[in-house]
C-alpha cells in the first residue's frame, strides 16, 4: 500500500492555531472525521481512541514533528492527514520541542501490517528539515499534499562502489580471533566491524532430543568478523588468515566466507 493512496486532502489543515495538547488531538478528531471512511463513527469515539493511545506515551517524535493514530473497528480503509500549526504547542514530545506538524493515522483495527508500514512511511517522509519547512510553508491542502510525495535522494552510482568483496570470519578460539582481527585491521581500505554470536549446540541442549548427546552446554566463545576489502586484495587477506591460523582446512574453530558486493558505501572506524 502507498502512503499517497492514503492521504486524504480533506483532512489536511494548514496553519492551524492551536492552545495545546488537547487541542491538537480534538482538531485531529474533527479533521479525521471529514472523510467519508469515517461516516460510521463519532468524533468524540475518534478523539476517545487517540487519547487512549496518547495514554501510553507521547507520539511527538521530535524535531516539530508528532505522528498520534490509533485503529478503529469498523473501517476498512486508512485515513491519513496533516495539521500544521503556526506556533508550535508542547506536545510532550522526547526532544522537548514545539510542535508544528501534526501528521495522523486512523486506521481499521482489524489490521496489523500495514499500520506501521504507514507511520514508518509518515516517519520517513517528515525526517528532513527541508521537508518539514515545506510543509510548514504551505497555505492549502493541495499544496501540502504535494509536500508529501517523496522525493528520493540522488541515485547513487552503484558502478562506483563495486570494487569490493565481503568476507566474513567465523572464530570459535578466543586467541586466534585477536591475531586475525589485528591481521587484517592493518590492511589498508578495509572496513571491519565483529559480532558475537553462538555456536548452535547452545541451542540444540534446549531441545529434549539432544539432551543427553549435548550434555556441554557452557557457553564457547564465538565471533564473527564482517569485513569489506577492496577486490585487489582478497589474496592478500586470505594470506593473513593462513599465517596466523597455520591453515584454514585443517582446524575445526574457523570459517571463512568470501563474497562477492554488490554495493559497498562508506566506512567504519576503529
Amino acid at each position: 500500500m502507498k502512503l499517497t493512496e492514503t492521504i486524504r486532502t480533506e483532512c489536511l489543515k494548514p496553519r492551524m492555531t492551536l492552545r495545546n495538547k488537547a487541542d491538537a488531538l480534538a482538531a485531529v478528531a474533527a479533521a479525521a472525521k471529514q472523510c467519508r471512511v469515517l461516516d460510521g463513527v463519532s468524533e468524540e469515539e475518534i478523539l476517545r481512541r487517540l487519547r487512549e493511545r496518547e495514554s501510553l506515551c507521547s507520539t511527538g517524535l521530535g524535531d516539530g514533528v508528532a505522528i498520534p493514530h490509533c485503529r478503529l473497528p469498523g473501517i476498512e480503509e486508512f485515513v491519513v492527514g496533516m495539521i500544521t500549526v503556526d506556533k508550535g504547542i508542547d506536545f510532550d514530545a522526547a526532544d522537548g520541542k514545539k510542535v508544528r506538524i501534526i501528521a495522523f493515522i486512523i486506521g481499521p483495527e482489524s489490521d496489523t501490517s500495514d499500520h506501521p508500514r504507514i507511520l514508518s512511511g509518515l516517519s520517513l517522509r517528515l525526517s528532513t528539515p527541508a521537508q518539514r519547512e515545506q510543509l510548514i510553508a504551505e497555505t492549502t491542502p493541495e499544496g501540502m499534499f504535494n509536500a508529501m510525495k517523496f522525493v528520493p535522494p540522488r541515485d547513487v552510482n552503484t558502478k562506483e562502489h563495486t570494487e569490493k568483496r565481503l568476507v566474513q570470519i567465523v572464530v570459535q578460539e578466543e586467541n586466534l580471533f585477536y591475531r586475525i582481527l589485528e591481521a587484517i585491521e592493518s590492511l589498508e581500505g578495509t572496513a571491519a566491524t565483529v559480532l558475537e554470536s553462538r555456536n548452535t549446540s547452545e541451542y540444540l541442549t534446549k531441545l529434549p532430543v539432544f539432551a543427553s548427546f549435548l550434555t556441554d552446554s557452557k557457553s564457547r566463545f564465538c565471533r564473527v568478523v564482517i569485513a569489506t576489502v577492496p577486490k585487489s586484495l582478497t589474496n592478500e587477506i586470505l594470506r593473513r588468515i593462513e599465517v596466523v591460523s597455520g591453515g584454514i582446512a585443517g582446524r575445526s574453530d574457523i570459517l571463512v566466507i568470501v563474497q562477492d558486493v554488490f554495493l559497498a558505501v562508506g566506512a567504519l572506524s576503529i
